[in-house]
């Protein structure tokens, strides 16, 4: 067993960011995925970014998100602080991986430190609340 620790230390309370938002990605029940400035900040993203999502096969209920040359593009998003784009599969295969309801719009925190693979930083997503 292999265990990442969320602690004071690594995943510490309050307010990120310049704009004082806990890193956080939220994905809709349409498919939009919005990345929050804390999170964009957290991830090293900026407009036209790439990420991709890793789900580990040994515990499927864990999944990362990573900046990847391969990955979806990202677009600054109206409020000119967060980013998004779009992937309706993408979101129902999370969502119904994790059990939950693919019909409401999901928020994910991102965790405090990554797992660091072959120079690759994998940032955990931290269910939060689901929400209408």
């Amino acid at each position: 067993m292999k265990l990442t620790v969320f602690n004071n230390e690594s995943f510490p309370k309050g307010s990120f960011g310049r704009s004082g938002a806990s890193p956080a990605i939220s994905m809709g029940k349409a498919g939009n995925i919005c990345i929050n400035s804390g999170a964009a900040e957290r991830l090293g993203l900026q407009h036209e970014d790439k990420i991709s999502f890793a789900q580990d096969e040994e515990d499927p209920a864990n999944w990362y998100v990573f900046k990847d040359d391969n990955g979806y593009p990202c677009r600054l998003h109206s409020d000119k602080k967060s980013l998004v784009f779009s992937h309706g599969q993408m979101v129902r295969s999370i969502k119904e991986s994790l059990g939950l309801d693919t019909l409401k719009t999901t928020r994910f925190q991102i965790a405090g430190q990554p797992e660091v693979h072959s120079k690759v930083k994998y940032w955990g997503l931290i269910h939060v609340n689901t929400v209408l």
